[in-house]
């Protein structure tokens, strides 16, 4: 999964590298909104058991959220010397011959219409249905004082 996510960070520097832009700062954050849009369902359902009068717990969660997503994927790509072993790793791969560039720029819209979809699914299906619609609010409202 990693060696998948390591070649959609190259694919995606290598296409900002020819446009002139910033490579290194848009490609990590390409891709964690893609992770980030991919995974809304699962934080959806944390979300929705957070949920009642305080809406401080909520905004707390989808902070959490962001940050479990973008601090790894920046961590990771913003090491140094990262940049140039993904580029001498993936520079003689057979997929760049095969698969266009423009290909990974389909990613984000289709994690996004997956996430949404998603997320709209378990809310109906799973969170509705089950009550679990604030059933953590309680507790944390009593552990930080409501």
């Amino acid at each position: 999964m990693i060696r998948i996510f390591d070649y959609i960070f190259y694919r995606t520097y290598i296409a900002y590298l020819k446009a002139n832009e910033s490579g290194q700062l848009i490609s990590p954050l390409y891709l964690g909104l893609c992770l980030f849009f991919f995974f809304i369902p699962l934080s959806s359902i944390i979300a929705d058991m957070m949920r009642g009068d305080n809406a401080l717990y909520f905004k707390g969660v989808v902070a959490i959220y962001c940050l479990v997503i973008f601090v790894p994927v920046y961590i990771r790509y913003m090491r140094k010397g990262k940049t140039r072993e993904l580029i001498g790793k993936f520079s003689n791969c057979s997929l760049n011959r095969i698969i266009p560039t423009w290909c990974f720029f389909l990613v984000l819209p289709i994690s996004v219409v997956v996430g949404v979809t998603g997320a709209i699914l378990v809310s109906k299906y799973i969170v509705d249905p089950c009550g679990l619609t604030g059933i953590w609010y309680p507790f944390f409202a009593n552990l930080f004082g409501n």
